[in-house]
């Protein structure tokens, strides 16, 4: 069996929009989300890229929602010698996006954080169960906060603000 080496994680793409309109509710019912999967063998290289990728529903179409987020981290995982297909999947959809996740899970907390939100923790996720499900796109599963989303604070609003204040003098 050929082994494998990570020789590359990074942060792909990320775009994060505030919903400067969202309106807490009483009862928020979880968070949905759509985990994104994409990879490429270079099989000269021995190569294996891989893209894991989170996103929320787009404020135009969920417009009570705190923000839209897009973020993506990848991955090059290198082999000792060329894989076969099947084992090229099962890595390509179980074992190398179960490295990428905490990356993914980590960005997207200190993303919500960093904008005024509690921070947006994903649950711990199946890949197995998700390789074998994935006979079709993903589902949106949902994810229950810890505490209400709501507003970015004053005083995170008002740091934005002073910053952009500082940076323009």
């Amino acid at each position: 069996m050929p082994s494998m080496s990570v020789k590359e994680i990074a942060l792909d793409s990320v775009l994060f929009q505030v919903n400067r309109g969202y309106q807490e509710e009483e009862t928020q019912e979880g968070f949905p989300y759509r985990l994104k999967q994409e990879s490429h063998l270079d099989e000269e290289a021995k190569v294996l890229f891989v893209r894991l990728g989170a996103e929320t529903p787009k404020v135009e179409e969920k417009p009570n929602y705190p923000f839209y987020l897009n973020v993506t981290v990848a991955g090059f995982f290198q082999f000792t010698e060329l894989i076969d297909e099947a084992l090229q999947k099962q890595y390509a959809t179980i074992n190398c996006p179960a490295i990428l996740f905490p990356y993914l899970r980590e960005t997207l907390a200190d993303l919500t954080r960093r904008a005024g939100f509690p921070p947006l923790h994903l649950p711990a996720t199946n890949f197995i169960k998700l390789a074998k499900e994935k006979t079709e796109p993903l589902e949106e599963p949902s994810v229950e906060p810890k505490r209400g989303f709501r507003k970015p604070s004053t005083a995170a609003s008002e740091g934005r603000k002073k910053r952009k204040r500082n940076q323009k003098a």
